[in-house]
């Protein structure tokens, strides 16, 4: 009989591990609970799994009881996993009611195919055309490139679950100025391919680029019963990382955008690499962290290396290089080999720093426009090779020069601590200001819009918490309580009735304390006690803007 119109879905882990064990293993992985906008539980379920299978039948119920006795249908759900979205959305329809759905990669422009496509449907016409790709391998040692995609049908549920996949019914294939599209889905029925098909698929100096293509091969390959493997899968997403580029979550690839993708990478993009035994002065060099899997600074072989064989306490052997570090990416990286120095200590860049030879890596810095992804938070460079921090995951790990793994609390750890503290009125002034970092920030962020679009994008929205639980700062920095604090009262904003009782209490306390002061030093009390609102994008975004700002 409760209510449910703005509700709260989470999964929780730390009850389950305290009941219900058979043989010592755990009957129950989490623990699935459902607030109201009263803060009153509206379904509390143990689960096996966080499979949506696992809490479908109670979403149902608890929509059917909400219909039963009259109450109004949820209008918002806050969810830890935005990949509950549709599924939520399933389960209750009012959470689709004037909603104006965002395009997905809106930002980007639209690829335009220039090339001609041919659809083939007959296992002559197949062959035929793809003679015409085979007859153009090298005869020698070479090989080429095709972009590859393919497709097959699927039955869904009436809850839009899959139930099972079909064969392979189109593949596309791009190459050069053409692009073939070949319907085999009767041939893939009856087990067989065209021969020249197979023999495209199963040549290992054809490369077939794309996204997770050895699937689709692997596919291919079961349903023609073949006994020559089907080789030469190039997968895209492994392709940009090994150049340190930021993988997409490709929502679709056809073959002639998988062609233009790995053309673009192969050629605008080179894999960084060891250095060689007498690298020449100048090489543009990536500085890599302790577990050579994240970028921390870049710079170049200083051209005059020192005469002094010990500079600053380190004593520079054959295993070390002197770079001269012109951007920094992760100023937290402590360098113990300068008696522990983090690369903030070292000041603005360009500065010079002693390194091992193995956190090295040569690169060439790319002439191509700067990527428009946002990067992870940890990054603050717009180079367009680090638009990520990834390193292929074949690269031996060392510990011996970077020790990156600082102690940090997250911000939702804080707002549940005393995170009372002295106001520093101008933080500009008082604290050294990464200007690397504010112009990073400048170029992400932009200007405030001058009109703001009130559309109803969505009514699942990602749970505030969670998203201060993403957030983390070192334990120990001077500005930790203070951001905490200010970005807090830039998303919260305090009923004034309640606000008002707080301080009349306070007022008669010994000492007397205000309701700014209790809502620092007792967080969870004033939390208990007091109503918030989160303002509307239109007022959070400039003040979360302005505090962004303000710490750089």
């Amino acid at each position: 009989m409760l209510t449910g119109e703005i509700c709260a879905i989470d999964h929780s882990h730390k009850v389950t591990k305290q009941i219900a064990r058979v043989n010592g293993e755990q009957v129950f992985t989490a623990l699935l609970t459902v607030t109201n906008e009263k803060g009153e539980i509206r379904i509390c379920n143990f689960v096996a799994t966080k499979s949506h299978s696992q809490f479908e039948i109670a979403l149902t119920r608890m929509r059917n009881s909400l219909e039963q006795y009259g109450h109004k249908q949820p209008m918002l759900f806050y969810t830890d996993n935005m990949a509950d979205k549709q599924f939520l959305e399933n389960s209750f329809p009012s959470l689709q009611l004037g909603v104006t759905p965002i395009e997905k990669y809106a930002n980007l422009e639209p690829l335009n195919i220039t090339s001609s496509i041919v659809v083939f449907d007959s296992t002559e016409s197949i062959n035929n055309a793809v003679s015409t790709i085979l007859d153009d391998v090298p005869v020698d040692h070479g090989e080429i490139v095709v972009g590859f995609d393919s497709e097959w049908d699927v039955e869904l549920s009436p809850q839009g679950f899959v139930r099972s996949v079909g064969n392979t019914a189109v593949i596309q294939i791009a190459y050069k100025k053409r692009v073939l599209i070949l319907q085999i889905a009767n041939m893939a029925n009856r087990g067989v391919l065209p021969s020249k098909l197979q023999l495209f698929l199963s040549h290992p100096r054809i490369r077939k680029a794309g996204r997770l293509v050895t699937g689709d091969l692997t596919r291919l390959q079961n349903i023609s019963h073949s006994s020559q493997p089907f080789v030469g899968g190039l997968d895209l997403a492994k392709l940009a990382k090994e150049r340190f580029l930021i993988k997409i979550s490709y929502a679709a690839m056809d073959a002639y955008a998988a062609l233009e993708i790995y053309t673009k990478l192969v050629s605008d993009y080179q894999v960084p690499s060891p250095l060689p035994l007498d690298p020449p002065p100048l090489s543009p060099i990536l500085i890599l962290g302790s577990d050579l899997s994240s970028v921390i600074a870049e710079g170049s072989i200083l051209l005059n290396p020192p005469e002094n064989k010990v500079v600053d306490g380190v004593l520079i052997t054959k295993k070390h290089i002197v770079i001269n570090v012109v951007r920094v990416h992760n100023r937290g990286a402590i360098i113990s080999s300068h008696q522990k120095r983090s690369l903030d200590s070292f000041g603005d860049p360009p500065f010079s720093l002693i390194c091992l030879r193995n956190h090295l890596r040569l690169y060439s810095p790319t002439t191509s426009n700067p990527s428009e992804t946002t990067t992870a938070t940890t990054s603050t460079s717009t180079s367009t090779l680090l638009t990520s921090t990834c390193i292929p995951p074949h690269v031996d790990v060392s510990d011996d020069l970077f020790d990156i793994q600082n102690k940090t609390i997250s911000l939702g750890e804080s707002l549940s601590s005393d995170i009372s503290g002295t106001e520093s009125a101008n933080v500009t002034n008082s604290f050294a200001v990464d200007n690397q970092s504010a112009s990073v920030g400048a170029e992400i962020i932009g200007e405030v819009p001058s009109e703001w679009d009130y559309s109803v994008h969505s009514r699942v929205l990602k749970d505030v918490w969670h998203v201060f639980h993403m957030l983390y700062l070192p334990a120990t920095h001077a500005l930790r309580k203070q951001f905490t604090r200010e970005l807090r009262d830039a998303f919260f904003i305090p009923n004034e009735d309640d606000q008002r009782h707080i301080n009349s209490w306070g007022a008669i306390q010994k000492p007397p304390k205000t309701y700014q002061e209790l809502r620092n030093s007792m967080p969870d009390w004033t939390r208990a006690r007091c109503r918030h609102i989160i303002p509307p994008p239109h007022l959070l975004y400039p003040l979360c803007m302005e505090n962004c700002f303000k710490y750089s």
